[in-house]
């Protein structure tokens, strides 16, 4: 069901006009329910968006959690129909899951105008709009929504969760990955708008309230967490000559060596291990 962010009817269909009040989302290109927000940096800084798609496909990171999400999404969820990617970005992951998973109907949302039509791009036939992770427009919609390395950009992430839960159908699935770990706080955080860095009680905390029982929570980037601390640790806060794509720019033979690590570490979670610790921590979530 669509959700009037003017009176909060609820309705369906195709239009987007609501038939209790008429209220509509701006149009720019995309569907924009928050335009206020379209060319803010505040969460994000936006002249980074071109930079970091020329990279994202080849860095071992992405291609890493991209993995990962495909692999939770069909082993958890493997009846879903519609999926929402909120904060998708410029669409590198819902590019992947249409690759692996042709079957399911896509739309990804982001506070960005400028990645979303990068990510236009990657899924010609996903649906798109410019959303406000905190004022979903959606009640019981998704079959799954991803949240992937977004709440810690948003200092109100209870309610954030819980907007994702309330645009689940009943039974529908979320994944999150989140960063991990207060103490790798560095300059990388401050660049990228970063509110925290998560514990795994303070997520499981966030989305028991909010209604999820958890089926499945791993930490990531774990056998490689003495390299990323090394590097975290060795710039604590942002500066003036910090380059934050030095580290997406990695030697060939680099790149494929920490790519082959993670292939191990997601073949040992794919068998059930639950990593304790590692950078980034990811989440499977059904709604009660």
């Amino acid at each position: 069901m669509k959700l009037c962010l003017s009176c909060e009817a609820t309705f369906s269909g195709v239009s987007w006009v609501c038939p209790e009040c008429s209220w509509s989302p701006a149009q720019n290109g995309v569907s924009r329910f928050a335009p206020e927000l379209a060319d803010s940096s505040e969460y994000f800084p936006r002249d980074a968006i071109a930079r970091q798609s020329a990279l994202e496909e080849a860095y071992f990171w992405f291609r890493a959690r991209n993995e990962l999400v495909v692999w939770a999404v069909s082993q958890h969820f493997p009846h879903a129909e519609t999926l929402l990617e909120i904060g998708c970005g410029t669409g590198v992951v819902l590019s992947w899951i249409r690759e692996a998973l042709p079957h399911l109907e896509l739309t990804g949302a982001d506070l960005l105008p400028d990645a979303l039509a990068v990510a236009r791009t990657r899924v010609p036939d996903g649906t798109f709009a410019q959303i406000d992770i905190r004022r979903i427009p959606y009640v019981e919609e998704f079959d799954v929504v991803c949240a992937l390395d977004v709440l810690e950009h948003v200092e109100e992430d209870a309610s954030a969760v819980e907007q994702i839960a309330r645009a689940l159908r009943p039974g529908g699935g979320v994944v999150i990955s989140v960063p991990q770990h207060a103490w790798l706080w560095s300059a990388q955080d401050e660049f990228g708008r970063h509110r925290r860095r998560y514990s795994r009680r303070a997520l499981l905390g966030l989305l028991d309230a909010a209604g999820f029982d958890a089926v499945r929570a791993t930490s990531t980037v774990s056998l490689l967490l003495p390299v990323v601390a090394i590097s975290r640790l060795r710039n604590r806060h942002l500066t003036d000559d910090y380059d934050p794509f030095r580290e997406l720019t990695l030697p060939p033979i680099v790149n494929g060596a920490l790519g082959a690590v993670m292939r191990v570490e997601r073949a040992l979670i794919k068998r059930g291990v639950s990593f304790p610790v590692g950078s980034s921590l990811v989440v499977v979530g059904r709604k009660r």
